[in-house]
């Protein structure tokens, strides 16, 4: 026995109770499982990228451009090797600003 929950178009919900085999049981019990943990999964992911964009979106400019400078520093050029020194010392210049 399984208790089902039925509500129509402005009526009030009424609970029956239907008779199901072991089987039928077995594979809504499943697919309850599944839709569960596919919800629970959406839910986070978009409570994580949510909490990513907010602090994306309130970052301040400085950190903006410590971090745009830190990646112009990592850039690659044809022809031109990265000069790691120069590099390093701006890195710390950055990190006393950070």
């Amino acid at each position: 026995m399984v208790a089902v929950l039925t509500a129509q178009s402005g009526q009030k919900p009424t609970f029956s109770y239907v008779s199901l085999s072991f089987e039928r049981a077995y594979v809504l019990k499943t697919k309850d499982k599944a839709a569960r943990i596919f919800a629970g999964v959406f839910l986070a992911s978009a409570s994580l990228l949510s909490a990513a964009a907010n602090v994306a979106a309130g970052a301040s400019d400085e950190l903006t451009k410590l971090y745009n400078d830190d990646q112009d520093d990592r850039v690659f050029h044809p022809g031109r090797t990265i000069d790691w020194e120069a590099v390093g010392i701006r890195d710390e210049q950055r990190e006393l600003r950070g």
